[in-house]
């Protein structure tokens, strides 16, 4: 007999594994399917981000900030230091050593949890049905009543250097056993310039080839020319506007890599140790989904989505790299939250314009949304400031958030304090935007829209009664109800005008209250 789980993930990196945690944390039967292993052998969880990228590069990151600080960071404060040298063994071994604990953590997380981890690589098939093949044995079958595919990305490799022993990827960087003397990097972007920053550090002479005309075009274009004369200062031959045609790998005795790129209209040669492409990733969507599972590919290979992350399946969601938006861990952990909490009936949802991103350089760019996006996309660059509240659940956390969502919206530091009940002013009757009763028409009218009683009691609480009467001059009936204070809290029902309809956001601005679409997201959650 088949297996039988209320949800199902494919994928244990950072939105699988937190998707999955969360399921089984609001009483669902869950299962996750991982088919990575590490080098001996056994079955690791965390992806990409804890095993060859996010945690591993900040690792190293760390270690070579370090050792340059050394060189040449403490001579002004009167520290001086011998000859330095560097145990690069060392140096991975405590990588290897912070990347175990990790993904060792998560796996005791699944166990307290209760979360079922499936060791070997898995498949949607039609009607919510997962094909679980192991490492070892024959393919099984899962029913589950709903899917969550979390399958990340991988590097993107191009005709003109394919991977191998001296081109490598993002991952393969990471495991240099010795420190190039000449390093190639393709690609200035995030990973490109965190990679370069490590060995630079190290003692490489670094090289990063771009083919795009500026430098982050992503980011605060003021903050892109400071960051490129101060990469310039730390070492970084950055060439823009320059696209690699050939590679070739030469030499009589030490292997190099010849690499043949066109700058502006001329054609120039270099030659490197080491070669690392760095040019973007690929979402890992080949081969996961059967012809007949009911799930829609866009042309790059993402997963088609709407707001909540379900796919065109009922049942069937899709987070992290495998759908639009950034390519960043935190996203793809807050989308498994997200999902997880709709799978389990509340009302959750995520604003793709507030995702924070950081290059780890030194220095580091960027936070939020940048002006040139928030020039295309209408609205304000979200800075540091801007930011909203992490998600509260309850009601006082709710309007924080709601709070610190208007006042980016208004371009302020912080949100207008809220009082306390018993502090705040009460308006008196008659006084603007309310009758003698202190009743003003739902139908949101002039200060002449009053209620207007048809009895001594109506629109006013006395003595626990309420009366009604009539809006005027829109003659809307009403029915006043006594509020919780007994005095002169009225709630008035217009039948007509019953609920205002919202208003909508100022053109040109920021509407923090709801997604706007695809985009870089901080959340707000409702029940």
């Amino acid at each position: 007999m088949a297996q039988q789980f209320d949800v199902v993930v494919i994928g244990a990196g950072p939105g699988g594994y937190v998707a999955a945690i969360r399921c089984a944390q609001l009483g669902l039967k869950t299962a996750v399917i991982e088919k990575w292993r590490s080098g001996d052998g056994k079955p690791v969880f965390g992806g990409t981000c804890l095993n060859v990228g996010c945690i591993p590069s900040k690792a190293l990151l760390d270690s070579s900030h370090k050792f340059h600080e050394a060189g040449h960071g403490l001579a002004v404060h009167g520290i001086h230091t011998g000859e330095l040298t560097l145990d690069l063994e060392a140096t991975q071994k405590r990588k290897r050593q912070i990347v175990g604990q990790l993904t060792g953590g998560i796996a005791g997380l699944f166990k307290a949890n209760g979360v079922t981890a499936l060791s070997g690589s898995g498949r949607l098939l039609a009607g919510r049905k997962v094909e679980f093949t192991p490492a070892e044995g024959a393919p099984e079958i899962i029913d589950a009543s709903h899917v969550i595919v979390a399958t990340g990305s991988v590097p993107i490799e191009i005709p003109a250097a394919p991977f191998g022993d001296l081109i490598v990827d993002s991952a393969g960087a990471l495991e240099f056993t010795e420190v190039p003397l000449r390093l190639g990097i393709v690609g200035a972007g995030v990973i490109g310039l965190e990679l370069g920053s490590v060995w630079a550090r190290l003692g490489a002479e670094v090289v990063v080839i771009e083919a795009l005309p500026e430098f982050l075009m992503a980011a605060d274009q003021q903050v892109a020319k400071d960051a490129l004369k101060l990469f310039g200062k730390q070492g970084l031959d950055i060439r823009l506007n320059a696209r690699v045609t050939a590679t070739q790998v030469t030499g009589d005795g030490k292997p190099m890599v010849s690499v043949s790129y066109v700058e502006g209209d001329t054609e120039k040669q270099e030659v490197f140790d080491r070669l690392i492409v760095a040019v973007g990733r690929r979402p890992v969507t080949a081969g996961i989904f059967a012809p007949d599972s009911g799930v829609n590919l866009e042309e790059r290979g993402f997963v088609h989505v709407n707001e909540f992350c379900q796919t065109d399946m009922p049942g069937v969601y899709a987070i992290g790299d495998i759908v639009r938006g950034p390519m960043l861990a935190h996203k793809a952990m807050e989308e498994g939250v997200m999902v997880a909490e709709r799978i389990a009936g509340r009302k959750t949802q995520l604003n793709y314009d507030c995702v924070p991103s950081v290059i780890y350089t030194h220095p580091g760019d960027r936070l939020g949304r940048g002006q040139r996006a928030a020039a295309e996309g209408g609205g304000h660059a979200l800075q540091r400031r801007h930011l909203p509240l992490r998600r509260q659940r309850t009601r006082a956390g709710r309007q924080r958030q709601r709070g610190h969502g208007e006042a980016a919206d208004r371009g302020r530091d912080r949100p207008r304090p809220r009082l306390p009940r018993h502090r705040r002013q009460r308006r008196r009757p008659g006084a603007a935007g309310r009758d003698r009763d202190g009743v003003r028409c739902q139908c949101r009218g002039s200060r002449a829209h009053r209620l207007q009683p048809s009895d001594p009691f109506g629109g006013r609480a006395r003595g626990g009664a309420g009366g009604t009467g009539a809006c005027h001059p829109c003659s809307q009936p009403q029915t006043p109800q006594i509020g919780y204070d007994s005095r002169w809290n009225i709630r008035d029902n217009c039948a007509r005008f019953r609920r205002p309809p919202p208003r909508d956001p100022v053109p040109g601005r920021l509407d923090l209250r709801k997604p706007t679409g695809p985009g870089p997201f901080i959340f707000t959650s409702g029940r």
